[in-house]
């Protein structure tokens, strides 16, 4: 037996089972009837029943009952008529607000579900009120962070657990498209592994993987291979996915490379010198030394910066060191400084020094190089001219040395004494004014003989 073949008197019945039933409900509900015109057309219809929770609300009221839905809410009456003509259920939301001083506050809002009742609906409100009023904190909160995010110079996206793109600020929406050649349009909803392919499966997901997995941020560097450039990525996890911020340090990472290599080239330089580099500080020890040290004294680096370095110069030479060292302290360059340093074997060598003070570093920069042999042959010299004087000043022979164009330089006592003369009357004339050559005649034959 369908509806249509119940009487009257049954539908009541079951209507009032039905309103005995929902009356003690919490929530609230409310019977209406279709009301058709002569051709069984629905255009209106009547609040027959509300239960008493219903009453409570704002959004009826007693006096509402036995009301046409056109006299109370006339923008609902197509909704309901689609519900009881498909048998298909609706659900709405009804917001009630307040004016207060030009701004429109929240003050109940209503979840609202009509479900087809024989020839008529019923009615089910919720107060989803409280709800409401976190959704537009949550929004408003969510408007802020987003304002933040597209205001900030830096580019952030938010990927979800399929590494798909679901936010993207206005930074990292031009960079994106910069590096892939999308449409901004095109950014969101592309995975992060399509949009970026060649960084798919190496360490780049390796450490945003373990970020969601872990529960950790991390932070990373990455080459783009495809356009040449850098990019510092600070990837933290979100409840529903991962936040990253990445940036182009490019120009950054180029002068970290440039200042490299100036580094290394220079740490090259320092380390295949063969003179003596080395940087010393003010309390008197080395803190750096090339190889070359190791090579001229047979002390390793490690064990001449051990100790001060006073402890390895010659006594001799201590108290010129030490105020050497005076003059470096008072930003004074030190220019062709000689000591002479002790080497494993006990012996000394002697060393050549320009140093080069760093005051606000307190440290000192120092260029040593090895002159033992130049010392040793400066001595030897000094002992040949020494014998060469004695033979030269003691022999009876008459003795002189002249230079190629006949100035004479220097003349041995046994010759001053032959003429009665002093070696500064003589040294630097021509030899044949002198008065050896006491005729015009040996004159002009010495003066053939030198030319």
């Amino acid at each position: 037996m369908t509806v249509e073949d119940r009487s009257p008197r049954q539908i009541q019945q079951d209507r009032s089972r039905f309103q005995v039933a929902i009356a003690d409900v919490l929530d609230c509900f409310g019977v209406y009837t279709a009301i058709r015109d002569e051709s069984g057309k629905i255009n209106d219809f009547q609040l027959d029943y509300l239960n008493p929770t219903a009453l409570t609300l704002e959004i009826v009221r007693a006096d509402d009952l036995g009301k046409r839905l056109s006299d109370v809410s006339p923008d609902s009456i197509d909704s309901y008529r689609q519900v009881v003509e498909t048998g298909i259920a609706r659900s709405t939301e009804a917001v009630i607000y307040t004016d207060n001083l030009g701004v429109q506050q929240l003050r109940q809002a209503y979840e609202v579900r009509v479900s087809k009742l024989n020839d008529g609906c019923v009615t089910a409100w919720q107060d989803i009120t409280a709800r409401k009023h976190t959704e537009i904190q949550l929004q408003a909160t969510t408007a802020q962070i987003t304002t933040i995010w597209e205001s900030m110079t830096d580019a952030y996206v938010t990927i979800d657990r399929d590494w798909r793109v679901i936010y993207a600020n206005q930074a990292a929406t031009q960079m994106i498209c910069f590096l892939t050649k999308l449409a901004p349009e095109q950014v969101v909803g592309k995975s992060h592994w399509e949009l970026f392919p060649s960084l798919a499966g190496g360490f780049v997901q390796q450490e945003y993987q373990r970020a969601i997995t872990d529960r950790v941020a991390v932070h990373l560097d990455i080459w783009y291979q495809e356009t040449g450039h850098w990019f510092e990525a600070h990837a933290y996890p979100a409840a529903d996915g991962l936040g990253i911020y990445f940036r182009d340090i490019s120009l950054r990472k180029s002068i970290e490379i440039e200042r490299r290599q100036s580094q290394q080239d220079r740490d090259r330089f320092f380390e295949l010198s063969i003179d003596m580099l080395a940087i010393a500080n003010f309390d008197g020890y080395f803190v750096r030394l090339n190889p070359a040290w190791e090579k001229v004294l047979g002390y390793t680096p490690s064990e001449l910066m051990a100790q001060p370095y006073l402890d390895f110069i010659h006594p001799d030479d201590l108290a010129s060191t030490i105020a050497a060292a005076r003059q470096l302290d008072a930003d004074n360059m030190v220019i062709s400084f000689e000591n002479r340093y002790q080497c494993r074997d006990g012996s000394y060598r002697w060393l050549l020094w320009n140093a080069m003070p760093y005051v606000s570093g307190r440290l000192l920069y120092a260029i040593a190089h090895d002159i033992t042999e130049r010392k040793q042959s400066e001595i030897s010299l000094r002992e040949s001219e020494r014998k060469f004087s004695a033979i030269f000043d003691q022999t009876f022979e008459l003795l002189g040395i002249i230079s190629l164009d006949g100035i004479l330089i220097e003349v041995n006592q046994a010759a001053l004494d032959s003429i009665s003369a002093r070696s500064s009357d003589l040294v630097g004339k021509f030899f044949w004014e002198t008065p050896w050559w006491h005729t015009a005649q040996l004159q002009q034959q010495l003066i053939a003989a030198i030319a």
